[in-house]
C-alpha cells in the first residue's frame, strides 16, 4: 500500500499578517477622514472669507471704474459705464436685495437677471462723497466692513437713472 505524503510546509496568510494589514487599512481610512474634514472646513475658514471679500471688492472696483455714479438711496447705487469714448445708455445697479437671504447684487436696469456679489449679510449702506464710494457691510456675525472705492473720472454731468 502506498501512502500519500501531505506537504504541510505550504505558505499561507498568517493571523499576524492579517492583523497587520487590517491595522494599515484602518490607519489609511483614519487619515482620509481627517483630510476630508479639513477640506470641508476650508470653505468656512476666515482666510477664505477674506479672499472672497477681496475678489468681490476688485469686481466692484472694475465695474465702477470711470462710470457715472448716482446713489439713489442708502441701499442702492446706479451707474452708467464708459462705452466707446462716451457712456452706455444702459444703467446698472448695485443694491441690497432680500430674497431667502440678504445680499448685495449687481443687475442691469433693462435686462433681467442679477449676479449676487456678497451673500449672507445683515445690512449694507452706500454713500458717495465726490469720487469715493463708501460701502458699509454688516455680516451675519455682526462684523462691520467698510469698503472705499475710488472712481477716477472727470466731473460728469448728472444723469437721470432709469431704476
Amino acid at each position: 500500500m502506498k501512502y500519500i505524503k501531505l506537504d504541510t510546509k505550504k505558505s499561507g496568510f498568517l493571523l499576524a499578517e492579517a492583523m497587520m494589514s487590517l491595522f494599515v487599512t484602518l490607519l489609511i481610512l483614519l487619515i482620509l477622514s481627517q483630510v476630508i474634514a479639513v477640506i470641508k472646513n476650508v470653505e468656512t475658514s476666515a482666510n477664505s472669507g477674506y479672499i472672497r471679500g477681496q475678489v468681490t471688492y476688485d469686481k466692484i472696483q472694475n465695474l465702477l471704474e470711470g462710470s457715472q455714479l448716482k446713489v439713489k438711496n442708502s441701499h442702492r447705487i446706479i451707474f452708467r459705464p464708459r462705452e466707446n469714448g462716451g457712456f452706455s445708455q444702459n444703467s446698472f445697479v448695485i443694491e441690497e436685495y432680500i430674497s431667502n437671504q440678504k445680499m448685495i447684487r449687481y443687475r442691469s436696469t433693462t435686462h433681467g437677471g442679477h449676479v449676487p456679489l456678497i451673500t449672507d449679510i445683515e445690512d449694507c449702506q452706500f454713500s458717495l462723497n465726490g469720487d469715493v464710494l463708501k460701502i458699509e457691510i454688516i455680516d451675519k456675525e455682526h462684523k462691520k466692513s467698510e469698503w472705499y472705492i475710488t472712481n477716477n473720472h472727470e466731473n460728469f454731468p448728472e444723469f437721470t437713472p432709469t431704476a
